[in-house]
């Protein structure tokens, strides 16, 4: 339905198109964008200079590259900032506010790249001086700029969507068009015409909820990742995997945190899910039994490609049906994910963490129908609450983070929506069985409780990193509090301290200290806390990684690694650790050829789905005052918040804010349609 509010938001004021002040600006913006690009971030630290020395060093830097190429940059952001600008200004308060907040963020998660540096215990117990003076400086001449520019690019992006939406394209155009713009107008539509009309065929795919449909989209996905299945042979294999591996074939686990075997009785530990340990282990030796074992984790690895594509048929084809997308929706969303080389790639580890992807993105799609049913007054149905139900056990017996990211989804809609009673049981029974289960399967299947202290890693961190930097100078009651959970001393917590990771801060905890003990060490967290909140942030630079467009998704190219001393070796003995096999250094190298190619890049980066993505998504929903629509993100910006209690920084800690990109970027455009009841109409 046609919202004239939505034109009047992005038609609010009129401005001339030629105005020189804004060719002007547009210029200034193109040359601090492009000196923001080739500039590198420093740390404050690092800048020694003057202030005005360090934005100088900055600009010969940047002389440093071919004075053509730079100038064209500049030319090609000034050029695309004009209209960009122009659709800011014609924008109301309202969509500016959004804007500059998108500005703010994405611009803060490109030119704070390389911010976090790892410090060892020695750097960070002796920090160098700091110059905030000549890094504020600097870092304002790189960020302004550049924000500046994103928020006018958010603006524009918002739109083109209401213009889209509305249908009033011909609205957008300026009195003042010359000729050539129209012309370029008219064979821009003449191409997009042509593009869809090449792909009618598929309409048929993406207009309906059909299981036929769903294995269709599937299998094209399948078909174009499987080059990957080859390319990674025989699967990427981690250290948190071969201790399950070897748990499982031994029948002996150890504790990962500690490094000490576990009683004789114990053949696995909850410190990784055990489900997976069991299906691991089973694939294994079903590789050993017929005499390749490189063959069964393979199959392994193949099996989870298999299950993903699946997921995202499901994803797609719901998304380009029921909520009221269009078919083009699902024929861009299936190209995406065939050709975007992250997905194909990274389902050949073999990892919980990807373990849990297909089941977690059916949830996810099952959790918007579910919103969109109670909005509706629909029934949910009790074959549909009964698969709700049962991929949440799944999700969190596959990862324990799931089951909190789902129980937080459930209790946000018991408070936002209706049908309170119903969302309420569901709960519930997801968290009872959840809590069930392991009295059950522990002392059945031999499992060891995973410890306390992978829920307090970042309290461990911060902890120990205020008791090496201020322990002379600290609370003396804190101190104690803090030093009764630790086993090793401040000298030993010193030289294994960094700030990559809280492993060795957890791996220090006290197995024996007494629930008062724990207490007060909490108590003297948050006290230090206040009197240290710098030493603090410093500590745990990963809480704010993922959001930094740093890199691309590269867990590493290797068969296996990890444990040595644990019998990792006795896996896939023929490869040597973080050995390649033949195939994976072909496949390494086309897909470093891949990373570095423009566009491309953006989309393998992992701060393109663990920040931007979710905030354009968010900021469209408000923009085109579809709040209601926010809901359906709740598990993504539950997931995003689930980032500040991981113990370190890796990849696949993203992996799902990566893996649901489709879902994600379909929520603003979602809309009430009567296909939820039946889903061949």
């Amino acid at each position: 339905m046609t919202d004239a509010r939505l034109l009047q938001d992005i038609h609010k004021h009129t401005f001339h198109k030629g105005a020189v002040w804004l060719a002007i600006y547009s210029l200034l913006v193109g040359c601090g964008v492009t000196y923001s690009m080739f500039t590198p971030y420093h740390t404050a630290s690092g800048l020694t200079r003057g202030a005005w020395m360090s934005v100088s060093q900055g600009a010969m830097e940047v002389g440093v590259f071919n004075a053509t190429w730079t100038a064209l940059v500049a030319l090609l952001v000034a050029a695309v900032n004009v209209p960009a600008t122009l659709a800011w200004l014609r924008s109301t308060a309202r969509l500016r506010v959004y804007s500059c907040i998108g500005g703010v963020l994405l611009s803060w998660s490109v030119t704070f790249a390389g911010a976090g540096k790892i410090l060892t215990g020695a750097e960070f117990v002796d920090p160098v001086p700091r110059y905030w003076v000549n890094y504020f400086v600097y870092q304002s001449c790189r960020w302004i700029p550049v924000l500046l520019f994103f928020s006018a690019l958010v603006a524009w992006l918002f739109s083109a969507v209401i213009l889209l939406l509305q249908g009033k394209r011909q609205s957008s155009r300026n009195t003042h068009d010359d000729d050539q713009t129209l012309t370029a107008r008219t064979m821009g539509k003449r191409f997009s015409q042509a593009w869809w009309h090449a792909w009618r065929w598929a309409r048929p795919l993406f207009n309906s909820f059909r299981a036929r449909n769903v294995f269709l989209v599937a299998l094209a996905v399948f078909v174009l990742w499987l080059p990957w299945g080859f390319l990674m042979w025989p699967a990427n294999i981690g250290p948190d995997t071969i201790a399950q591996l070897v748990w499982y074939r031994t029948g002996h686990a150890w504790d990962p945190s500690s490094r000490q075997y576990l009683p004789s009785q114990y053949a696995m530990s909850d410190h990784h899910p055990w489900l997976t340990t069991l299906l691991y282990g089973w694939f294994d030796s079903f590789g050993v039994q017929i005499g390749n074992e490189a063959l069964g984790l393979w199959l392994l690895a193949a099996l989870h490609m298999v299950l993903l594509a699946i997921a995202f048929g499901i994803m797609i084809t719901y998304c380009s049906s029921r909520p009221g997308l269009s078919w083009k929706f699902g024929v861009v969303a299936t190209l995406f994910c065939m050709l975007v080389p992250i997905y194909g790639r990274l389902a050949m580890s073999v990892v919980k963490d990807l373990t849990f992807l297909p089941f977690f993105i059916t949830w996810s799609v099952m959790y918007v129908e579910y919103i969109r049913r109670v909005r509706m007054g629909n029934k949910l149905g009790f074959w549909f609450l009964a698969g709700f139900y049962a991929l949440a056990i799944v999700c969190g017996l596959t990862k324990k983070v799931g089951i909190y990211v789902i129980a937080a989804s459930l209790v946000l809609l018991v408070i936002f929506l209706r049908r309170r009673v119903v969302t309420g049981i569901v709960l519930v029974l997801v968290m009872a069985t959840s809590f069930a289960i392991p009295k059950v399967a522990y002392p059945l299947l031999h499992i060891y409780p995973g410890g306390k202290q992978e829920m307090m890693a970042i309290p461990l961190q911060q902890s120990a990193a205020v008791l090496i930097r201020f322990g002379n100078s600290m609370d003396a009651q804190d101190k104690r509090a803090i030093e009764a959970v630790y086993s090793c001393s401040p000298e030993e917590l010193r030289d294994r301290f960094t700030t990559g990771t809280s492993d060795d801060s957890k791996d220090c905890f006290n197995h024996e200290a007494t629930g008062e003990q724990v207490g007060a060490f909490f108590k003297a967290w948050i006290h230090e806390g206040l009197e240290h909140p710098g030493t603090y942030f410093d500590a745990v630079p990963w809480v704010y990684a993922p959001f930094l467009v740093n890199g691309v998704y590269d867990e590493g190219f290797f068969v296996h690694w990890g444990w040595p001393d644990k019998g990792g070796d006795m896996i896939l003995p023929q490869y040597r650790e973080h050995e390649l096999s033949s195939q994976q250094e072909t496949g390494e190298e086309t897909y470093y050829v891949m990373r570095g190619t423009p566009v491309l890049s953006l989309f393998m980066s992992e701060g393109f789905y663990a920040l931007w993505l979710p905030v354009l998504a968010i900021l469209l929903c408000l923009a085109l005052r579809r709040y209601h629509n926010l809901l359906y993100l709740l598990p993504t910006m539950i997931t995003m918040g689930s980032m500040i209690i991981q113990p370190m920084h890796q990849f696949r800690y993203t992996w799902p804010l990566a893996f649901e990109a489709v879902l994600v970027a379909a929520t603003a455009f979602m809309v009430l349609t009567r296909r939820t009841r039946d889903a061949k109409q």
